[in-house]
């Protein structure tokens, strides 16, 4: 099967409808950096081929189109689209059979959804597929009761093994030889070696039958079969502790395997995570700054009627109102001044000549008495008020009655407000700089708003292009922890393994070897001879396996680094030769060694 093209519609990061890649006989590379859709365009391909995208932006496995519906659309078509409009994701695949016929295939997969009247989605539970076969000249649709079948031929269970379309875990997986599972089934499809470990298992057998017969012949031996006894019971328990000890560190090593696989999910993407942490963390001081500058706005707005009623702006441009009343004032006061100085003379004159009235006539005193009682005292007669002999008897005190009469004063009532309009006038030639002053406030806060916005917004879109669906950079942090703490656990855990392995091995070889001296002057030859047979043809076996292993990743060694330099030859950019190394886990890890560099290791 040979891949033609590829096209793509609002498919996760790819808004729009003109990405289309065509590709070429040969080795073709994607290249890009971190978050520019290389992982999407291989979710692209799985999607199209198996209706499930990887999960690597999910922080999850592999995911189906009915657990992700809409995050398969890109976000940008969800947001510009009306309600009632129709949103659409599409990835058209276009393929050659491998067959002599090389005839061509369309493979389109698409999902839609419409958008409500409140923002949501209707979202159906699957997608569509479509399959069309290439005639002469067009596609045309492969009928739909055939399609399931015909896409099993085109993606048989013989190709799926080595389709990897996951993005940095599918390139990674590859040419991951790192776990001993998949270096062995790669040694596996590429030889015949697997017939060693029949040959090992059938050496193994036979060896134990030998085995067993020469233990009971061994026993029968009645000097020192107390010693046999201890030999026998102490090489069967070493053998279980090494069975015990082989199983305890193959689990470790999957254990150790499985960390690995954890760690290569997110590596890559934790970095992308502790910088994304970092972003929102800068976005919660933003929004923290932004909700202050807003408060201090409402503040603002809120307290500035009031603060500027208490600076007496409404007193501005009354200077003419508060000297037409100066001058009033003024006047007043001059005039209030005039009447005390003629009341003063006046009471002056009047104390100095008129202290008695004239001789015959009562005196003040008893002339005041018959005006309030109304009646005259020297004829004794009544002097009603407003008759004629009333008035004639009030007339005796005119200068008296002059005297006696006083005009309001309200100067220092008006002297008052004479001088708070002075400290509110003055007040108030500032209120126009307060003014100003408030409204430049309002205009920095209204900047410094508009620049927080734009800064929130800029890293809104700087952390939406970090964030996968659902992903949680918190997750994807502590799963690069973990893993990276197991790693480092399980192989402290395997070198320990290793160590008491080796050390029960050879416990073992010792009782072995005692047991031998033991029965060996006893034991016919003919049995010894049999026993030490099947034991060689059992370790020939494992280490002749051994050794055609360890000759096969030679040969993959070689194979990489020819591709390697194919590769480059016409760049020129190749440096350095690949090397497999072995793992703590028994398996290999690819690295570049350059001489130039004194061999330092770089990771494949």
């Amino acid at each position: 099967m040979k891949i033609l093209s590829i096209r793509l519609k609002n498919f996760l990061c790819y808004y729009g409808e003109t990405t289309q890649i065509e590709f070429k006989d040969g080795l073709n590379l994607i290249l890009g950096e971190n978050g520019y859709g290389k992982s999407k365009l291989y979710d692209a391909f799985y999607w199209a081929i198996r209706d499930t995208i990887s999960g690597e932006g999910l922080g999850t496995g592999s995911q189906e189109t009915k657990a992700v519906k809409k995050g398969l659309i890109s976000e940008k078509a969800l947001k510009d689209a009306e309600p009632g409009d129709k949103v659409e994701c599409c990835v058209i695949l276009e393929i050659e059979d491998s067959a002599k016929t090389a005839v061509s295939y369309q493979i389109t997969r698409s999902y839609e959804v419409v958008k409500n009247g409140n923002g949501s989605f209707q979202e159906p539970a699957s997608s569509k597929l479509v399959l069309m076969r290439k005639d002469s000249l067009h596609f045309k649709p492969v009928q739909e009761a055939d399609v399931q079948q015909r896409m099993s031929i085109l993606f048989s269970a013989d190709i799926l093994p080595y389709m990897w379309f996951q993005g940095e875990r599918g390139v990674d997986k590859l040419v991951d030889v790192s776990k001993p599972e998949t270096l062995k089934t790669i040694i596996n499809r590429l030889s015949d070696v697997s017939k060693w470990d029949q040959y090992i298992e059938v050496a193994e057998e036979a060896l134990k039958t030998v085995e067993t017969e020469y233990n009971r012949a061994a026993r029968a031996i009645k000097t020192d079969s107390s010693r046999f006894d201890v030999l026998q019971e102490t090489i069967s328990k070493k053998r279980d502790a090494i069975k015990r000890k082989d199983e305890d560190l193959k689990a470790t090593q999957n254990r150790n395997a499985a960390a690995d696989e954890r760690l290569k999910g997110v590596f890559g993407r934790h970095e992308n995570a502790y910088e994304l942490k970092s972003l929102k963390k800068e976005m919660t001081t933003l929004e923290g700054e932004l909700k202050k500058i807003i408060g201090s706005l409402e503040e603002l707005e809120m307290s500035r009627p009031r603060k500027e009623f208490s600076e007496a702006w409404l007193l501005e441009g009354t200077d003419q109102l508060f000297a037409a009343f100066e001058e009033k004032y003024k006047n007043y006061s001059e005039m209030v001044i005039s009447r005390k100085v003629i009341a003063e003379l006046a009471k002056s004159t009047h104390e100095r000549h008129q202290t008695r009235l004239p001789k015959g006539i009562p005196d003040r005193v008893h002339v005041s008495k018959m005006l309030d009682e109304q009646k005259c005292l020297v004829c004794n007669r009544e002097a009603l008020k407003g008759t004629p002999e009333y008035e004639a008897i009030h007339s005796l005190l005119p200068e008296l009655q002059q005297a006696a009469t006083k005009d309001t004063n309200i100067e220092p009532e008006l002297g008052k407000l004479l001088t708070s309009g002075r400290l509110h006038l003055e007040k108030a030639s500032y209120a126009e700089k307060g003014r100003i002053k408030l409204l430049e406030k309002r205009k920095e806060l209204q900047v410094e708003k508009t620049q927080l916005e734009d800064d929130i917004s800029s890293l809104k879109n700087r952390i939406d292009s970090h964030i996968g669906v659902g992903e949680d950079p918190n997750d994807v942090i502590a799963t690069y922890n973990n893993a990276t703490q197991d790693i480092k656990t399980t192989e402290g855990q395997i070198a320990a393994y290793k160590v008491d392995l080796e050390q029960l091995n050879k416990d073992l070889n010792t009782a072995n070897n005692e047991f031998r001296s033991l029965s060996k002057n006893s034991v016919s030859q003919k049995l010894i001879l049999k026993k030490d047979r099947f034991q060689l043809l059992r370790d020939v076996a494992s280490r002749l396996k051994v050794s055609q292993y360890k000759s096969l990743i030679n040969q993959l060694e070689k194979e990489a680094n020819h591709h390697y330099a194919k590769m480059n030859e016409g760049t020129g950019a190749v440096y350095g030769q690949i090397k497999f190394i072995k793992n703590t886990n028994d398996g290999i890890t690819p690295t570049i060694a350059d001489d130039r560099l004194a061999n330092y290791y770089f990771s494949a």
